[in-house]
């Protein structure tokens, strides 16, 4: 449809059968390509709504009218909020922790600070523990935990290991470089399996792929296997999920996402890698059958969405 000077387009909703109200208008430049969202909250979870897009002229008459799209909203289902906790800011991303007297616990890595150490069981929640980043790395990512020790993950500096035998009392009791010798080198997330660290994301000067560590030694973990992507235009695995020896690393600058062989640690191999048009996977998490992968895009050209394969 040519769209006229002083057009709008409208997103309209109505429960079913009902008069559509518009969420909002958007002023579209005249033969120029654009995007537009809009969102409304407070809907009966019980009722089912209509969308449609549509585009009319300045006279208000209309020149173009989506599909309708029927939803009935299903909001946080059998989900009760409990508490919160809101004592810093700069939050990055959260882990779970149960101590050794069975006291929960949740990690919360601080981007700009370090971690936070909150208990969750007491009334009111509260941060009972707290470990600053390193000196000069100020980009926490991601935490996960191997027994009772913590592993904090930076941007643009090594991972800090700490131990929470004690939560209220955390300690440092290591570091660990993962891209020695490369200049801020860093990681931007890792997961945990069968004892094992898989480190991804970092500077492309160092490995954009994945890096396996040992935690025989939980305070000083030792490296015994890595992958390194050179099938992409530009590699960098943003995320990492294993399913017993397949490892899946979803590269975040187009491309798809691999299956990597883990079967032998100290040797993973890629074994086959699936894509679409205009991929920019960020994240990726299967079913526990082994059926199904869940892969969220962030930055592809085909929309930011979940895609299941």
């Amino acid at each position: 449809t040519d769209i006229t000077s002083g057009a709008t387009l409208a997103f309209t909703y109505a429960a079913e059968g009902g008069t559509p109200t518009d969420l909002g208008k958007t002023f579209p430049a005249e033969n120029t390509s654009f995007e537009a969202t809009a969102s409304v909250d407070g809907l009966d979870t019980s009722v089912v709504y209509t969308f449609q897009a549509v585009i009319r002229d300045a006279s208000g008459a209309t020149l173009f009218e989506s599909e309708v799209v029927r939803v009935k909203p299903a909001i946080s289902l059998n989900a009760t909020l409990v508490g919160q906790w809101d004592g810093r800011s700069s939050y990055a991303d959260v882990w779970g922790y149960s101590a050794p007297d069975g006291t929960e616990y949740a990690l919360v890595a601080l981007q700009s600070f370090g971690l936070s150490i909150i208990d969750i069981s007491a009334s009111p929640i509260a941060e009972v523990g707290f470990i600053p980043t390193q000196n000069g790395a100020d980009d926490s990512k991601d935490v996960k935990v191997v027994g009772t020790h913590a592993y904090l993950v930076n941007e643009t500096g090594p991972i800090q290991i700490i131990d929470l035998a004690d939560p209220s009392n955390p300690e440092q009791v290591g570091l660990l470089d993962v891209q020695v010798g490369t200049n801020n080198g860093g990681s931007h997330n890792l997961s945990v399996d069968s004892g094992m660290l898989y480190v991804t994301g970092g500077r492309q000067s160092g490995n954009a792929g994945v890096r396996i560590y040992s935690t025989t030694n939980p305070a000083a973990p030792t490296l015994v296997g890595e992958y390194k992507p050179n099938h992409f235009t530009q590699p960098y695995y943003h995320d990492f999920y294993i399913d017993g020896t397949l490892g899946y690393g979803p590269n975040i600058y187009g491309g798809g996402v691999d299956i990597l062989d883990l079967s032998n640690p100290a040797s993973p191999q890629r074994m086959s890698t699936f894509t679409y048009p205009g991929s920019g996977a960020h994240n990726v998490c299967g079913t526990t059958d082994g059926r199904y992968m869940f892969v969220g895009d962030e930055i592809g050209s085909s929309g930011q969405w979940t895609r299941i394969f």
